[in-house]
């Protein structure tokens, strides 16, 4: 709100470090510290292939396909993907072993950037949190050399 950071969530992939607005801590990272930290069923891996709409289950096995309407549906082991008529990504969906829903992400709006092509719109729905995420971007650049300062994780200070 106002232009502030209510809550920072950086990693270096082994480590990470939280600020909740009021405290900074830091830690290992594990595949609950999303979920524990800011109710995001989801472990890293899986948050940063989302957030790329990216996923490396992409080139899995398929197995099964399915139209509905003019969208074209993929179920691989513990995922479907939603393909749009133009073949963007439309819809990213981990299934937990009994092959009910744990998270779905929507994307909207593909469009050329630097570096390739990425929605403008992005929704994330955890169904058993009743927890939704929508983010909407105004700017975005692929691929982009980043200092590695930038995921140094901060020591928390006692």
């Amino acid at each position: 709100p106002l232009g502030q950071a209510v809550s920072v969530l950086v990693t270096d992939g082994e480590r990470y470090g939280y600020f909740d607005g009021a405290r900074l801590e830091s830690g290992d990272l594990s595949e609950s510290t999303l979920r524990e930290r800011v109710g995001l069923a989801l472990d890293a891996r899986e948050a940063v292939e989302l957030l790329l709409a990216a996923p490396a289950v992409a080139s899995a096995f398929p197995r099964a396909a399915f139209r509905i309407d003019s969208e074209l549906w993929v179920e691989l082991d513990g995922w479907r993907l939603c393909i749009d008529p133009a073949g963007e990504l439309a819809a990213l969906e981990a299934l937990d072993a009994r092959g009910k829903l744990r998270w779905r992400a929507r994307y909207l709006g593909w469009r050329d950037v630097p570096g390739g092509r990425y929605p403008e719109a992005l929704s994330i729905e955890f169904p058993r949190t009743h927890v939704a995420v929508r983010l909407r971007l105004a700017r975005v650049e692929l691929n982009a050399v980043l200092a590695p300062e930038r995921f140094r994780v901060p020591e928390v200070r006692r």
